[in-house]
Formats: C-alpha cells, structure tokens, sequence
C-alpha cells in the first residue's frame, strides 16, 4: 500500500492523496469489525482464510502490515504534513499491544532516518515505548 502510494504520488490529485491517507490511518486504528456501524453488503460472506492463518488475529496482522508500510506513507505525506496526517497513527502503531506491530515500526525506522530529522521529535519521545 505504502510503496503504490509513494510511487504514483505525482499523478494523484490532493483529493486523492487524501483519500488514500484517510485509508491508512483507518487501517491502522482498525481493532474491530469492517461492518461495525454500518449494514455488511453480503451477510452470509465469510472471510476464507488458509488453515495455518485462521489462528491469526486478523486485525494485529492488518496493523502489522500498517507499520511495514510505514515508512513508504511517511514519505508519500512528506515533512511538512506529517504531524498533522500521520503523526496520531504513529504514535497508536508504536504502543499498539502486540509486539509484532512495534517491532515491525522499529524494524521500518531506519528507511526515514534522514527525513525523521525534518519532523518534529517531540511525536518519536512520546512513542519511545517500542
């Protein structure tokens, strides 16, 4: 997600940067039900999982997969936007209850080593629970 999206950046209009943001951040709150609040299209569809993948929450591996993207969201929103667009999932990846997800967003940290000194350090101190 993170790679098509820093990618493709140039030919999206603000609109669309936009749209793919709000995705991630949802993505990477998401700890519920997809149908939560809303009525599911297709009631007797069921998510058909491998066998080996069925033991698997779901939601953890979702935002697992989040903070791999990370550093490729990171510099699709660029410096100037990050506080205001990224910053409140990086901080909920890095102290997220399952240690797959923060180590996944620490193993990812080094690939925005020089952009992350255009940021704001006070966001990473406040999400130093990794």
């Amino acid at each position: 997600f993170g790679k098509v999206c820093h990618l493709t950046k140039k030919s999206m209009t603000g609109e669309q940067r936009e749209c793919f943001v709000d995705i991630y951040r949802k993505l990477c709150g998401w700890h519920g039900s997809p149908t939560v609040g809303r009525k599911p299209n297709n009631p007797t569809k069921t998510l058909c999982l491998p066998s080996a993948a069925t033991s698997i929450d779901v939601n953890a591996e979702c935002r697992r997969l989040c903070a791999y993207n990370f550093p490729a969201m990171t510099l699709f929103v660029e410096s100037q936007n990050f506080g205001k667009e990224l910053s409140a999932s990086f901080c909920g990846l890095c102290t997220d209850k399952h240690s797959q997800i923060r180590r996944s967003v620490a193993l990812g940290f080094h690939e925005v080593d020089e952009f992350v000194l255009e940021i704001d350090f006070r966001v990473f101190i406040r999400s130093l629970k990794l």
